[in-house]
């Protein structure tokens, strides 16, 4: 199991999500070096994506007591739409 897939499955709790599903592990392993050099890449540019959205969304309380809570709801709401991405590609329905 790639180290993506298996912090994806213990971060969201997929398996606890979709109980008919299964993660399409083997699906990755057969494509191989590629797929999983292209997942690696599409998530580095995400992270990059995801923390720029934070630090926008915390700028505007810069230095007050709400900003670690504005910039955790952003992150969290990011997390969550990339987990269901995620998800979506790569459960088997």
């Amino acid at each position: 199991m790639s180290r993506i897939v298996r912090v994806i499955i213990e971060l969201s709790g997929i398996c606890e999500y979709n109980t008919r599903g299964k993660v399409r592990i083997d699906t990755l392993k057969h494509k191989g070096a590629d797929e999983m050099e292209k997942l690696t890449e599409e998530q580095r540019a995400w992270i990059k994506e995801k923390e720029k959205a934070v630090s926008d969304a915390g700028a505007e309380f810069e230095g007050g007591s709400i900003q670690p809570l504005i910039e955790n709801g952003e992150a969290s709401e990011w997390t969550e739409k990339r987990v269901r991405e995620l998800m979506e590609a790569y459960m088997e329905q």
